[in-house]
């Protein structure tokens, strides 16, 4: 659990999709957080380093990566090895693989406030 204020945590948006990536980046601004979006795996891998996320969500359908693949090597890191990841796609049926390689959980979209509120409250970082 993040001893912080929604409005003091970082929120990687893994994202191929721009107007979708915005759309959840807002959604999250919204809510309190700070967004931030990739476009794809190897934006993402950059965007951990600089930006540092607290949450990262991930689309699991990236044209450069698998998302899974994604998912272990980011938790692979040391730095980032404890980050919740929250996959955010379109495959309903595949929340048992998301679980094998460590994502805490498993949104299908589309998504809404609601559904990033009840994550975040899940993992501990809501209000």
């Amino acid at each position: 659990m993040i001893d912080a204020t929604p409005s003091k945590i970082r929120v990687l948006v893994i994202e191929d999709r721009p107007v979708q990536a915005k759309l959840i980046s807002k959604m999250l601004e919204l809510l309190g957080y700070e967004a931030q979006s990739a476009l794809s795996a190897r934006e993402a891998l950059t965007a951990m380093r600089g930006f540092k996320p607290q949450v990262v969500l991930l689309d699991i359908g990236l044209p450069d990566a698998d998302g899974y693949q994604l998912a272990d090597l980011i938790h692979k890191d040391l730095e980032f090895k404890s980050v919740p990841i929250i996959a955010v796609t379109g495959y309903d049926n595949d929340e048992d693989k998301s679980k094998l390689v460590g994502i805490d959980l498993h949104l299908v979209k589309p998504i809404t406030a609601d559904d990033l509120r009840s994550a975040f409250s899940r993992l501990g970082l809501g209000r």
